[in-house]
């Protein structure tokens, strides 16, 4: 990418346990505040070459959490009131990843429902 003359574009994923405190998630949202945290200081090294952009999705039914899309999602375990698809954040992604991504270099986009209190 840097040897391309347009440059380039990187989405990196985060997660909302990146940006908040959740009890039982600790290790994971120290691990996603890592990818927030290296999003913003590539983005600064490779500022007008490659943009650099992380997603924050919240709950997504993947086979990592023990909601499941259509579930019952009402408990308070859940940290969103919305557990999505994974194409709903496919779409923020690609969405990002086209024009509209290039002015939030360095930029976490949060893609979630409200969360709970």
């Amino acid at each position: 990418m840097l040897e391309n003359v347009v440059g380039g574009k990187i989405v990196n994923i985060s997660s909302i346990c990146g940006l908040t405190n959740h009890f039982g998630y600790t290790p994971y949202g120290i691990s996603k505040t890592g990818v927030i945290e290296f999003t913003k200081h590539v983005s600064k090294k490779y500022d007008g070459k490659v943009i650099f952009i992380s997603v924050a999705p919240g709950s997504v039914a993947t086979q990592m959490g023990t909601r499941h899309f259509g579930g019952d999602i009402s408990g308070t375990s859940a940290l969103t009131y919305h557990v999505a698809i994974p194409e709903e954040t496919a779409a923020v992604v690609c969405f990002l990843a086209g024009e509209a991504g290039n002015y939030l270099n360095g930029q976490t986009v949060v893609a979630s429902a409200a969360e709970r209190v």
